[in-house]
This record gives C-alpha cells, sequence and structure tokens, in this order.
C-alpha cells in the first residue's frame, strides 16, 4: 500500500497545503492511526523518534500529536495501515452544505 493511500482526505489538504509557502498551517497536529495489528514497543519507539508523542494506546490503534510535516513519515511504517486527522465534533451545529474535505480527493 502506498504511502499516500493510508492518508484520509483531511491528512492530504493538510500537506498539499503545507508544499504552499504561502499557506499558514497549524505546526502541530492530533492523529489517529490504525496498525497492522497491536502496537508493540519498538514500534512506539520508532513513532516516537519521527515525532510523535503518543497519548492513547488500545491495540491496533493509537492517538498522538505529532509536527505537520511528519505525516508522511508515519505513513511510511509498513506497520501503519491508516492515518487520520482528528477533527472537532460539534453534534449541536447546524448542519453544513458540505463537508469541509468533500472536494479532495
Amino acid at each position: 500500500m502506498a504511502e499516500n493511500d493510508k492518508l484520509d482526505a483531511p491528512s492530504r489538504h493538510l500537506l498539499s497545503r503545507l508544499r504552499e509557502e504561502a499557506a499558514e498551517v497549524e505546526p502541530e497536529v492530533s492523529v489517529l492511526l490504525r496498525g497492522r495489528g497491536e502496537f508493540v514497543e519498538s514500534q512506539l519507539a520508532a513513532l516516537r523518534a519521527d515525532g510523535a508523542e503518543i497519548r492513547t494506546v488500545a491495540g491496533d490503534v493509537l492517538t498522538a500529536t505529532v509536527p505537520t510535516a511528519a505525516i508522511p513519515d508515519l505513513a511510511r511504517h509498513e506497520f501503519v495501515v491508516a492515518v487520520q486527522l482528528s477533527q472537532a465534533l460539534h453534534p449541536d451545529a447546524p448542519e453544513r452544505a458540505a463537508a469541509p474535505y468533500s472536494d479532495v480527493e
């Protein structure tokens, strides 16, 4: 699986903005990672070496804060299956006409 295939649409959008030098991008973001199996200590150490500040690990899922520029590094690990950018949930907000990243492939 190519590393770009592991990234969700918001992550790909954020990285495209990062490549645009004029765009303002958050220096760090929260992510959810899915692994091929339960994360082991050597895998967690590899993610930390990429700059991940791991918060929660539950089997094959973990949450972390990472430098935005490190998102592709996380996706390159063979043991990582998916990288999702955390997004705020607003259950009481009125429905929007379109999802914020509905135009991203």
